[in-house]
């Protein structure tokens, strides 16, 4: 009697995220794995790695219920896309592949659905989390959806909201080793959390998932576990390239700000960055002695000449990724620490070595 393998389905498999966690999972063969693309095109670059996709709309119930069948993980990373499309019109879309998925996956079938700490709202350093983004809000309604279809059909479901996603086809990653291999990373809070997202944590927990050892249903918080901070991300982005991180010392400190300090460079400093303050300034020195008006004035020569200085210096770069807050307060248990994970060659999309033959249905440019 043989046992059939247990399938995961991934939704949205031609994105970032999508193609590189179904890059990884190709390496566990113990697992039936389907990608899942609108159109041949959009699975041209996985089906030229080698990996077979299925092709069809999820929203469309005939399609759907021949994409999903016999799946053990439905892993939604499909996001909708129209090219002229309102917010509302993508709003609708998205939850009409919600809906889909639970309408017409098998009643056994385990829903993860993937979001985003953006939820919580603006977590840069501009004051508390508390203001959305539209994407931020938007996001957080379809998880509205997807738990309400989960209640009304008792189908598992398990919303992961993701950090800022690394992994070896991720946008920020390429970023970071870019900034290490010129040596010039500034990394203004290096020991803060970094809030991130290897994608090799996102396909662990969709194998705990096949293997239902993921825990409980809910909704959960996916980063980095433990948690890195962004120090530790630059070190490991280093150490992948082979490259040695020498970072800026530069901060926000750096950049312009209300002083706190009541020194006279300070005050100097406040006096030449805001009008008002020069002026009320201007009045006040009328009543001070003349050694106090020579001290002040010789500040004020010392602080421009080191501000026409700084001017001939490019300012500090950074992503705006490193400014975030750290977040998340609810996390699943029972993943592998992502360190752990990052030596295992199995979790590196790089690492797949596939037919690497161009699809024939798919024209070649040029």
């Amino acid at each position: 009697m043989t046992t059939s393998k247990r399938r995961i389905v991934i939704l949205g498999a031609n994105g970032n995220v999508g193609t590189e966690i179904s890059l990884i999972l190709r390496h566990f063969t113990q697992y039936d794995l389907v990608p899942v693309c609108r159109s041949r095109q959009g699975s041209s670059y996985l089906r030229y790695m080698g990996v077979p996709c299925a092709h069809g709309a999820v929203t469309d119930s005939a399609q759907a219920v021949s994409l999903l069948a016999k799946s053990t993980v439905i892993a939604n990373f499909a996001l909708a896309y129209t090219p002229t499309g309102s917010p509302r019109e993508l709003w609708e879309l998205n939850r009409q592949i919600v809906a889909s998925v639970f309408a017409n996956a098998p009643g056994e079938a385990t829903i993860l659905h993937f979001s985003t700490i953006s939820v919580y709202g603006d977590g840069q350093g501009r004051g508390a989390f508390g203001l959305k983004s539209s994407y931020g809000a938007a996001k957080l309604s379809i998880e509205r959806t997807a738990l309400e279809h989960s209640r009304k059909s008792r189908k598992r479901l398990y919303v992961l909201r993701l950090g800022h996603v690394l992994g070896d086809l991720q946008n920020l990653s390429r970023s970071i080793t870019d900034e290490i291999a010129a040596a010039r990373p500034c990394i203004p809070f290096p020991d803060r959390a970094s809030n991130t997202t290897f994608t090799a944590t996102i396909a662990d927990a969709i194998i705990k998932a096949a293997d239902d050892e993921l825990g409980a249903p809910g909704v959960y918080d996916l980063l980095n576990v433990p948690q890195l901070t962004w120090n530790e991300v630059y070190q490991i982005h280093a150490e992948r390239a082979g490259l040695p991180l020498i970072t800026s010392n530069e901060t926000k400190g750096d950049r312009p700000r209300w002083p706190l300090s009541t020194s006279v460079a300070a005050i100097i400093g406040a006096i030449n960055r805001h009008p008002f303050i020069r002026q009320q300034a201007m009045k006040l020195l009328a009543f001070a002695s003349p050694d106090r008006n020579q001290q002040i004035r010789a500040t004020h020569l010392v602080e421009k000449a080191r501000s026409e200085i700084r001017a001939l210096r490019p300012a500090p770069q950074w992503n705006q990724a490193l400014e975030w807050r750290e977040t998340g307060s609810k996390f699943l248990t029972s993943l592998t620490p992502t360190r752990a994970l990052l030596v295992d060659a199995r979790y590196r999309a790089s690492a797949v070595t596939g037919v690497a033959r161009w699809p024939v249905d798919v024209p070649e440019s040029g």
